[in-house]
């Protein structure tokens, strides 16, 4: 968990201002900055997420990354450092699960700090579609995908086949037309969006 500081709305000083916190995941050549899982209730206070966090994931190039460390002064500035913090790392299914819906909470909802849970988003679904499945195999095919994503034991994160179909859950909201790309079905394997392209999958 890393905490970012903030500019101050009152005396416009960085840091008299707590700027909230992101989780910090990795994969392959990448570093991510999610939204952090809110796991109990009292926790909520402490552990709120940074505001440029509102628009989603952000993926870095690690390279990239590391430049940004160099510059303000981590104190994790050497990749020898970086590589001993995530040696033997998997990423979690938990995590994984989380930035799935992360991305469709963001598609509907990217202007306050406030995310919809998977249960709330199910309840504002209003249409889905993909190919030519009809609503009730959309929804099955829904419903399978998350069931298998309940009950993994591995994931990773990996970039989405070209040309990948989507199904694509529709929404109406104060009056607005809302879509989230949901999932990615390919040779039997479920691809769950994350943002920039990239996907969870089962391993």
């Amino acid at each position: 968990m890393l905490q970012l500081d903030n500019f101050c709305d009152h005396c416009f000083s960085v840091g008299c201002g707590g700027g909230g916190y992101v989780q910090i995941l990795k994969f392959d050549d990448f570093i991510l900055w999610k939204e952090p899982i809110i796991c109990n209730s009292n926790d909520e206070g402490l552990y709120f997420s940074a505001q440029g966090l509102r628009c989603g994931t952000i993926f870095w190039p690690q390279d990239l990354y590391f430049q940004f460390l160099k510059k303000f002064g981590s104190r994790y500035d050497y990749y020898d450092d970086y590589e001993k913090i995530f040696k033997n790392y998997e990423l979690p299914v938990s995590q994984a699960k989380d930035l799935w819906r992360i991305n469709g909470s963001r598609s509907i909802n990217s202007s306050t700090i406030d995310l919809y849970s998977l249960e709330e988003l199910e309840e504002k679904f209003d249409f889905m579609y993909f190919e030519d499945y009809d609503y009730e195999k959309c929804l099955q095919l829904y419903n399978t995908a998350k069931k298998q994503l309940d009950t993994a034991q591995k994931a990773q994160i990996v970039i989405l086949p070209n040309n990948a179909a989507s199904l694509v859950i529709t929404f109406q909201i104060l009056g607005k037309y809302l879509e989230w790309s949901t999932l990615s079905y390919v040779n039997n394997q479920f691809y769950y969006p994350v943002g920039d392209n990239f996907a969870v999958v089962i391993v």
